[in-house]
This record gives structure tokens, sequence and C-alpha cells, in this order.
């Protein structure tokens, strides 16, 4: 069997949500079919947080890919303590973002621009670690954050 494409997924979502809306305002006719603001609104939201919830799982699997079950155990509690693994995460007062919260400095001082894809947050943040962590990686990241409550 296949592995689905995430923007099928999405795209099969969004249908199905417009589907359903379209349906909903068609069955009941005695009300107005028009569609509000709050209801665009919350349309988009809820796709957009269900993207990145695709992508945030494709992070995670590409992570679990790349490290050893050790590295990835540490990982996982380091970028579930930040983010919970979320590319949309922000940090109002340091501006850090993404699912490993790394500045706009972290990026530029790895030789990498922010991007809104979470495969390229966790690039980024397995990066940062490694120069900041070296041989410990990602276990070092995690007891720093044991001990300090940030790597």
């Amino acid at each position: 069997m296949q592995r689905l494409n995430h923007r099928f997924i999405v795209t099969l979502m969004v249908f199905s949500l417009v589907f359903f809306t379209v349906g909903t305002f068609v069955a009941k006719p005695d009300q107005k079919s028009v569609t509000t603001q709050k209801q665009v609104d919350l349309t988009t939201e809820f796709v957009q947080a269900s993207q990145a919830s695709f992508q945030m799982n494709e992070a995670r699997y590409l992570a679990f890919q790349l490290l050893t079950a050790q590295q990835f155990k540490c990982l996982d509690y380091v970028l579930t303590k930040e983010s919970h693994w979320n590319p949309l995460a922000k940090n109002p007062s340091t501006h850090a973002r993404g699912i490993g919260q790394l500045l706009a400095s972290t990026y530029r001082n790895i030789g990498m621009k922010y991007s809104s894809d979470p495969r390229s947050q966790l690039i980024a943040t397995l990066a940062y670690i490694s120069r900041w962590y070296g041989s410990a990686g990602p276990c070092g990241a995690k007891a720093h954050w044991v001990k300090y409550k940030w790597y």
C-alpha cells in the first residue's frame, strides 16, 4: 500500500469541510446561505493547523529515521517541551519560533534561513544541537534542558 501524500490529505480534508459546509446551508433553506467571516477564519485556521500537523508528523518521522532510538527519545523530549513539535509555535518574549524555538540570529549562525517547513526547522535544530552539544547530541540538549529549562 502506498503512503498518501500530505497535500492530497489536506486537499481531501478541505474538500470535505467545504462540502459539509455547503451541504449544511443547502439542507436548511430558511437560514442565510452566506458564509460569515468568522466561519471563513475558522476554516482557514483548521486547514493551516491540519497542514502543520501533517508536516509536523513528517518532521518527527524524519528525526526518527535520522537518529538512534535513544537520540530520538532525547530530541522528542526537548522539542515537546519547547514547542510540542508545532512549526507555528512562537515565543513572544524572545521571538524564537518553530519546532526548535530558534532565533533569527541562530539561523544566520548555522547558515540557514528560517522556513515555515517543519522538516527544514528540524534540520536547523539538529545543526544547532550538533554545534552546541557536539557528540552529546540530542541527549546533551536534553540534559541541559532538564537542568536549565532551555537548551
